[in-house]
């Protein structure tokens, strides 16, 4: 669960930090130019990246107890545990896959400048001009 969950993250985390590279390829190039690192110029797309990952897990999040009921909470409550310890053992679950979510995406993206960023902090025209789902399975 939590690497399905994970792998979907990065995916998303992934495919959005590709196309915001290709968008602000220029504002990237420029920050380079003007002495940033790679993980500096490419700040902004990271941070796009990260909430284009999030939102799923935010969407579920809210609607956990609320409009579905996870089949671990509702199978101890069937089966005659306390409802409220039933409930923490659910909300623990949903933030350890939410840390593991976020953790994944964060470090794929990190690992992913490598083919986006040469050593010496030079943007990389090829991974652009290609798709990125080829590089997604690297990372």
């Amino acid at each position: 669960m939590v690497i399905g969950n994970s792998m979907t993250a990065a995916a998303l985390c992934l495919n959005r930090f590709h196309s915001e590279l290709k968008l602000r390829q220029s504002e990237v190039e420029t920050r380079l130019a003007l002495g940033a690192t790679a993980a500096q110029a490419s700040s902004e797309a990271t941070r796009a990246a990260a909430r284009a990952a999030s939102i799923p897990v935010l969407a579920n999040l809210a609607t956990v107890g609320m409009v579905q009921l996870p089949g671990m909470m509702t199978g101890q409550i069937i089966a005659g545990a306390d409802p409220t310890q039933a409930i923490r053992y659910q909300i623990a679950i949903m933030y350890v896959l939410l840390a593991t979510k976020m953790s994944v995406a964060l470090l794929s993206v990190v690992l992913a400048r490598r083919l986006f960023f040469t050593s010496t902090h030079q943007l990389r025209p090829e991974p652009l001009r290609n798709n990125a789902s080829q590089y997604s399975g690297s990372a």
